[in-house]
Protein backbone atom coordinates (compact mmCIF):
# COMPACT_ATOMS: atom_id res chain seq x y z
CA UNK A 1 0.00 0.00 0.00
CA UNK A 2 2.89 2.40 0.67
CA UNK A 3 3.88 1.86 -2.96
CA UNK A 4 0.48 3.33 -3.94
CA UNK A 5 1.21 6.40 -1.81
CA UNK A 6 4.57 6.86 -3.56
CA UNK A 7 2.96 6.59 -7.00
CA UNK A 8 0.41 9.18 -5.88
CA UNK A 9 3.21 11.51 -4.81
CA UNK A 10 4.94 11.31 -8.18
CA UNK A 11 1.63 12.12 -9.84
CA UNK A 12 1.26 15.16 -7.61
CA UNK A 13 4.82 16.24 -8.47
CA UNK A 14 4.21 16.14 -12.20
CA UNK A 15 0.52 16.86 -12.67
CA UNK A 16 0.51 20.64 -12.88
CA UNK A 17 3.63 20.76 -15.03
CA UNK A 18 2.35 18.79 -17.98
CA UNK A 19 -1.44 18.81 -18.17
CA UNK A 20 -4.36 21.03 -18.99
CA UNK A 21 -7.82 19.69 -18.25
CA UNK A 22 -11.19 20.73 -19.65
CA UNK A 23 -14.57 19.50 -18.42
CA UNK A 24 -17.70 18.76 -20.45
CA UNK A 25 -16.21 18.58 -23.95
CA UNK A 26 -19.09 18.02 -26.44
CA UNK A 27 -17.26 16.12 -29.23
CA UNK A 28 -16.31 12.98 -27.31
CA UNK A 29 -18.45 10.65 -29.46
CA UNK A 30 -16.82 11.78 -32.71
CA UNK A 31 -13.38 11.69 -31.10
CA UNK A 32 -13.93 8.08 -30.05
CA UNK A 33 -14.94 7.17 -33.58
CA UNK A 34 -11.75 8.73 -34.93
CA UNK A 35 -9.44 7.40 -32.23
CA UNK A 36 -10.52 3.76 -32.11
CA UNK A 37 -10.10 1.71 -35.30
CA UNK A 38 -12.40 -1.16 -36.23
CA UNK A 39 -11.25 -4.75 -36.85
CA UNK A 40 -7.96 -6.49 -36.02
CA UNK A 41 -5.13 -4.23 -34.93
CA UNK A 42 -1.57 -4.69 -33.71
CA UNK A 43 -0.83 -3.17 -30.31
CA UNK A 44 2.42 -2.50 -28.45
CA UNK A 45 1.99 -3.54 -24.81
CA UNK A 46 3.76 -0.95 -22.65
CA UNK A 47 4.13 -2.99 -19.48
CA UNK A 48 7.67 -1.94 -18.56
CA UNK A 49 9.16 1.37 -17.47
CA UNK A 50 12.68 2.54 -18.21
CA UNK A 51 14.23 4.54 -15.37
CA UNK A 52 17.58 6.23 -14.92
CA UNK A 53 19.86 4.52 -12.35
CA UNK A 54 20.12 7.77 -10.44
CA UNK A 55 16.34 7.99 -10.36
CA UNK A 56 16.11 4.49 -8.86
CA UNK A 57 18.65 5.47 -6.21
CA UNK A 58 16.80 8.64 -5.23
CA UNK A 59 13.39 6.93 -5.34
CA UNK A 60 14.61 4.30 -2.85
CA UNK A 61 15.85 7.06 -0.54
CA UNK A 62 12.54 8.87 -0.92
CA UNK A 63 10.64 5.67 -0.15
CA UNK A 64 12.76 5.07 2.97
CA UNK A 65 12.03 8.62 4.12
CA UNK A 66 8.30 8.12 3.68
CA UNK A 67 8.35 4.84 5.63
CA UNK A 68 10.31 6.43 8.46
CA UNK A 69 8.01 9.46 8.69
CA UNK A 70 4.82 7.93 7.35
CA UNK A 71 2.28 9.48 9.74
CA UNK A 72 3.76 12.92 9.16
CA UNK A 73 3.85 12.39 5.41
CA UNK A 74 0.15 11.57 5.12
CA UNK A 75 -0.68 14.86 6.82
CA UNK A 76 1.81 16.73 4.66
CA UNK A 77 0.74 15.45 1.25
CA UNK A 78 -2.99 16.03 1.69
CA UNK A 79 -2.40 19.76 1.41
CA UNK A 80 -1.02 19.39 -2.11
CA UNK A 81 -3.56 17.24 -3.95
CA UNK A 82 -3.19 19.40 -7.07
CA UNK A 83 0.57 19.23 -7.19
CA UNK A 84 3.55 21.51 -6.48
CA UNK A 85 4.38 19.72 -3.24
CA UNK A 86 7.33 21.58 -1.67
CA UNK A 87 10.44 19.99 -0.21
CA UNK A 88 10.72 18.92 3.43
CA UNK A 89 13.72 17.25 5.17
CA UNK A 90 11.47 14.42 6.41
CA UNK A 91 11.33 13.12 2.84
CA UNK A 92 14.74 11.54 3.34
CA UNK A 93 16.39 13.64 0.63
CA UNK A 94 18.27 16.89 0.48
CA UNK A 95 16.62 19.81 -1.29
CA UNK A 96 18.98 19.32 -4.23
CA UNK A 97 18.15 15.59 -4.41
CA UNK A 98 14.41 16.30 -4.27
CA UNK A 99 14.64 18.77 -7.15
CA UNK A 100 16.76 16.28 -9.08
CA UNK A 101 14.20 13.50 -8.48
CA UNK A 102 11.39 15.70 -9.76
CA UNK A 103 13.35 16.40 -12.92
CA UNK A 104 14.25 12.75 -13.40
CA UNK A 105 10.64 11.65 -12.80
CA UNK A 106 9.65 13.37 -16.02
CA UNK A 107 12.16 11.14 -17.85
CA UNK A 108 10.33 7.88 -17.10
CA UNK A 109 9.58 6.11 -20.37
CA UNK A 110 7.16 3.31 -21.22
CA UNK A 111 8.84 0.32 -22.88
CA UNK A 112 7.06 -2.31 -24.97
CA UNK A 113 7.76 -5.92 -24.00
CA UNK A 114 5.57 -7.56 -26.62
CA UNK A 115 3.11 -7.04 -29.45
CA UNK A 116 -0.42 -8.45 -29.33
CA UNK A 117 -3.41 -8.41 -31.65
CA UNK A 118 -6.53 -6.56 -30.52
CA UNK A 119 -9.81 -7.29 -32.30
CA UNK A 120 -12.13 -4.26 -32.00
CA UNK A 121 -15.83 -4.35 -32.83
CA UNK A 122 -17.54 -0.98 -33.26
CA UNK A 123 -21.19 -0.03 -33.57
CA UNK A 124 -22.86 3.32 -32.92
CA UNK A 125 -23.91 2.07 -29.50
CA UNK A 126 -21.01 -0.11 -28.33
CA UNK A 127 -17.27 -0.71 -28.76
CA UNK A 128 -15.83 -4.02 -27.52
CA UNK A 129 -12.37 -5.59 -27.50
CA UNK A 130 -10.90 -9.08 -27.76
CA UNK A 131 -7.28 -10.04 -27.22
CA UNK A 132 -5.01 -12.62 -25.63
CA UNK A 133 -2.02 -12.60 -23.33
CA UNK A 134 -1.54 -9.49 -21.23
CA UNK A 135 -4.39 -7.71 -23.01
CA UNK A 136 -6.92 -10.49 -22.47
CA UNK A 137 -8.58 -8.41 -19.74
CA UNK A 138 -9.84 -6.07 -22.48
CA UNK A 139 -12.83 -8.39 -22.85
CA UNK A 140 -14.09 -6.68 -19.68
CA UNK A 141 -13.84 -3.21 -21.28
CA UNK A 142 -16.93 -1.82 -22.99
CA UNK A 143 -17.34 1.69 -24.39
CA UNK A 144 -20.73 3.31 -24.99
CA UNK A 145 -20.05 6.29 -27.32
CA UNK A 146 -23.54 7.80 -27.35
CA UNK A 147 -23.88 7.56 -23.56
CA UNK A 148 -20.30 8.72 -23.08
CA UNK A 149 -19.79 5.92 -20.55
CA UNK A 150 -17.38 3.03 -20.06
CA UNK A 151 -17.71 -0.17 -18.07
CA UNK A 152 -14.67 -2.06 -16.81
CA UNK A 153 -15.02 -5.31 -14.89
CA UNK A 154 -18.68 -4.43 -14.48
CA UNK A 155 -17.94 -1.01 -12.95
CA UNK A 156 -19.48 2.09 -14.51
CA UNK A 157 -16.97 4.84 -15.33
CA UNK A 158 -18.36 8.29 -16.04
CA UNK A 159 -16.74 10.87 -18.26
CA UNK A 160 -14.24 12.90 -16.27
CA UNK A 161 -12.26 15.31 -18.44
CA UNK A 162 -10.55 16.12 -21.72
CA UNK A 163 -6.77 16.00 -21.41
CA UNK A 164 -4.25 18.13 -23.26
CA UNK A 165 -0.66 17.28 -22.38
CA UNK A 166 1.36 20.31 -23.33
CA UNK A 167 4.90 18.91 -23.33
CA UNK A 168 6.76 15.65 -23.80
CA UNK A 169 7.78 15.22 -20.15
CA UNK A 170 5.75 12.09 -19.64
CA UNK A 171 6.18 8.34 -20.05
CA UNK A 172 4.92 8.44 -23.66
CA UNK A 173 7.61 10.98 -24.58
CA UNK A 174 5.06 12.92 -26.56
CA UNK A 175 2.48 15.64 -26.28
CA UNK A 176 -0.99 14.14 -26.52
CA UNK A 177 -4.69 14.87 -26.34
CA UNK A 178 -7.47 12.58 -25.19
CA UNK A 179 -10.30 11.85 -22.80
CA UNK A 180 -10.57 10.19 -19.39
CA UNK A 181 -13.35 8.24 -17.69
CA UNK A 182 -13.15 7.22 -14.06
CA UNK A 183 -14.77 5.75 -10.99
CA UNK A 184 -13.46 6.62 -7.55
CA UNK A 185 -14.92 5.33 -4.30
CA UNK A 186 -15.06 6.91 -1.87
CA UNK A 187 -15.59 9.95 -4.08
CA UNK A 188 -14.00 12.37 -1.63
CA UNK A 189 -11.00 10.36 -0.49
CA UNK A 190 -9.84 11.15 3.03
CA UNK A 191 -6.05 11.16 3.17
CA UNK A 192 -6.30 10.56 6.92
CA UNK A 193 -7.46 7.03 6.15
CA UNK A 194 -3.96 6.27 4.85
CA UNK A 195 -2.55 6.60 8.36
CA UNK A 196 -3.71 3.09 9.18
CA UNK A 197 -3.04 1.13 5.99
CA UNK A 198 -4.78 -1.98 7.32
CA UNK A 199 -8.13 -0.16 7.30
CA UNK A 200 -7.89 1.41 3.82
CA UNK A 201 -10.73 0.49 1.47
CA UNK A 202 -10.92 2.14 -1.94
CA UNK A 203 -11.89 1.54 -5.54
CA UNK A 204 -10.30 3.35 -8.47
CA UNK A 205 -10.99 2.54 -12.13
CA UNK A 206 -9.72 4.77 -14.91
CA UNK A 207 -9.56 4.64 -18.71
CA UNK A 208 -7.74 7.23 -20.81
CA UNK A 209 -7.95 7.20 -24.61
CA UNK A 210 -5.82 9.59 -26.62
CA UNK A 211 -3.62 10.32 -29.60
CA UNK A 212 0.14 10.84 -29.47
CA UNK A 213 1.34 13.91 -31.31
CA UNK A 214 4.73 12.42 -32.23
CA UNK A 215 3.35 9.65 -34.42
CA UNK A 216 -0.44 10.06 -34.60
CA UNK A 217 -1.04 6.70 -32.91
CA UNK A 218 -3.91 5.94 -30.54
CA UNK A 219 -3.18 4.77 -27.01
CA UNK A 220 -5.31 3.43 -24.18
CA UNK A 221 -4.39 3.31 -20.52
CA UNK A 222 -6.59 1.01 -18.47
CA UNK A 223 -6.32 1.00 -14.67
CA UNK A 224 -8.09 -0.90 -11.92
CA UNK A 225 -7.37 -0.70 -8.20
CA UNK A 226 -9.39 -2.08 -5.32
CA UNK A 227 -8.35 -2.49 -1.69
CA UNK A 228 -10.48 -3.87 1.11
CA UNK A 229 -9.11 -3.22 4.60
CA UNK A 230 -5.62 -2.89 3.16
CA UNK A 231 -5.79 -6.09 1.12
CA UNK A 232 -5.47 -5.85 -2.69
CA UNK A 233 -8.49 -7.16 -4.59
CA UNK A 234 -7.67 -5.72 -8.04
CA UNK A 235 -4.44 -3.99 -8.97
CA UNK A 236 -3.39 -3.35 -12.56
CA UNK A 237 -2.47 -0.51 -14.87
CA UNK A 238 -1.54 -1.22 -18.47
CA UNK A 239 -1.05 1.22 -21.34
CA UNK A 240 -0.90 0.06 -24.95
CA UNK A 241 -0.52 1.76 -28.31
CA UNK A 242 -2.48 0.72 -31.39
CA UNK A 243 -0.34 0.66 -34.53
Amino acid sequence: MIRIVIILIFQLMLFTACAQITKNVPNVESDLNNLIPNGKNVADVLDSVKMDKRQVELTLKFQAGIKKNYQWFVDYVKGYEKGNMPYHPNMGLTKEEYDELKDLSSNIEFVSSQVDTVDITKTEELITFKSVGKLEFLKYLKIYPKKNEITLLGNLLNYSEADTIINSKNAFKSKWTGHTWRLEEPKDFDFNSLKDIKTVSLKVYKVTIGRLEKNGKTFLTVKGQEYNNGKPIVNFELPFVIN
